[in-house]
């Protein structure tokens, strides 16, 4: 039960905005398969984010092949120096399927 409580109140803490900058931790972790977003302002889909190698999936629009970044470079500096990669979040979707490594 208490598990359940720590997941729901890191769910609700950790829910993005469309528009929203997605620059910490903890708020790319909070990206799902299918969530659409413009990285470095060209839109891709969220294919899966792996927490343990820092890295996020994800296919651009128009292709069929998923892309491998390093999410550590998305997120705020502790002297809040503006990321080398940029992801904005703009809403929810579908999972891709069938796209392959690139």
């Amino acid at each position: 039960m208490k598990n359940l409580i720590e997941r729901i109140e890191t769910l609700v803490e950790a829910s993005l905005k469309t528009g929203q900058a997605v620059d910490s931790s903890k708020a790319i972790k909070s990206l799902r398969p299918g969530d659409k977003v413009t990285i470095n302002g060209k839109p891709s889909t969220i294919f899966s984010v792996d927490s343990f190698g820092a890295s996020l999936l994800h296919v651009p629009k128009g292709k069929k092949r998923y892309v491998v970044i390093d999410y550590r470079y998305a997120i705020l500096g502790k002297d809040e120096t503006s990321p080398e990669t940029v992801i904005i979040f703009k809403g929810s979707g579908p999972a891709p399927k069938g796209a392959k490594l690139k």
